[in-house]
């Protein structure tokens, strides 16, 4: 069961290949943030240092390994064929460009293995095949994880990154429009946004009060206004000589996104720019954006995003069913975040 590769492979004894695998998770770093809060641009930009390895998302722990495989093991070479096989059907695994055969001879001299030596495995012969020292991880879903990943990974370090949530709402409303389609981002619905960019934030306080050393908050509008600034400190927060091919994006050798992802990915080609931090004041509903306000006012505060009340007359003059609809629909939706 051989995957289509798009590098060469890398012949390693067991022993270079541990010590390869040793020296992932030593280095590991995950980028996480809400869906169309500028992860990937952030992907785009670090995976253009020379140091660093980043394939497109691998969702290795939502999709593919939800909580309650976490803490599978798998023992025999059959369970391990099994447990590679299905991670393969996910349409993007093939894409990553490793060779399922050679993953699954790095792995089966280590059994019992777990799913998260699965991920290191797999981030080692990326990181081999794109010949570069260090490997990094950006999947949106794993900002729920970031406490189990850091104790599967204690080395692991973390990069949260947050956007304005009137542009966020923009953005999954251009995505949708745009492609007509399902793209994975979820509801455009205000509510669904309000739930996930306030459990975002109260995320990002627990994370760094329990990661004070392994954990870096950025604000999107900072990265694409100061974009040295904010890199020069991401580079010493990772503990990375700084290089101004950071500053040029676009010219990177990895895309760091699939082929089905083309469409919606194709910004992170072009160099930073800032036309998108304001765009959500001209081509927002101004209900929504009284709507989102109304619900994220404190927390939009406390990281400088400050309101404009535009909507909040309409929101005044809104049947109360709607808002008390709006209401539970918001509860339902930050309880189920809770059970995970």
């Amino acid at each position: 069961m051989t995957a289509p590769t798009s590098t060469p492979t890398t012949h390693s004894t067991s022993g270079d290949i541990t010590a390869e695998q040793q020296r992932t998770r030593d280095g590991i770093f995950f980028i996480v943030g809400t869906g169309r809060s500028g992860t990937s641009l952030l992907q785009s930009i670090v995976s253009a240092h020379p140091h660093i390895a980043m394939p497109g998302e691998t969702k290795f722990f939502t999709v593919m390994t939800p909580r309650s495989r976490t803490n599978a093991t798998f023992t025999t070479e059959a369970a391990l064929d099994a447990e590679l096989a299905r991670l393969w059907k996910h349409w993007w695994m093939p894409e990553i460009g490793v060779d399922l055969d050679e993953l699954r001879r790095d792995l089966a001299p280590a059994l019992p293995v777990a799913p998260a030596d699965i991920l290191i495995a797999l981030l080692t012969r990326y990181r081999l095949g794109v010949d570069r020292e260090r490997v990094g991880e950006k999947s949106p879903g794993h900002l729920s994880r970031v406490l189990e990943l850091a104790e599967m990974y204690p080395k692991a370090r973390f990069v949260q990154i947050v956007r304005d949530p009137r542009a966020v709402a923009l953005s999954l409303q251009e995505v949708k429009t745009k492609h007509k389609t399902d793209t994975g981002f979820g509801s455009t619905h205000f509510a669904v946004t309000v739930r996930d960019w306030s459990t975002a934030i109260s995320q990002s306080r627990t994370y760094a009060k329990e990661l004070p050393d392994r954990y870096h908050l950025l604000r999107y509008e900072d990265l694409v206004t100061e974009p040295a600034r904010e890199l020069r400190s991401i580079t010493k927060f990772l503990e990375l000589p700084w290089d101004d091919s950071l500053l040029r994006p676009e010219q990177r050798s990895q895309k760091g996104y699939f082929s089905r992802q083309a469409a919606h990915m194709s910004s992170t080609e072009k160099p930073l720019f800032t036309s998108s931090i304001t765009r959500w004041r001209e081509q927002l509903d101004p209900a929504v954006i009284g709507h989102l306000e109304a619900f994220l006012e404190s927390d939009m505060v406390s990281l400088g995003y400050e309101p404009v009340k535009a909507g909040r007359s309409k929101l005044a003059h809104t049947p109360a069913l709607l808002v008390s609809d709006t209401a539970r629909l918001f509860e339902r939706a930050v309880q189920r975040a809770k059970r995970g």
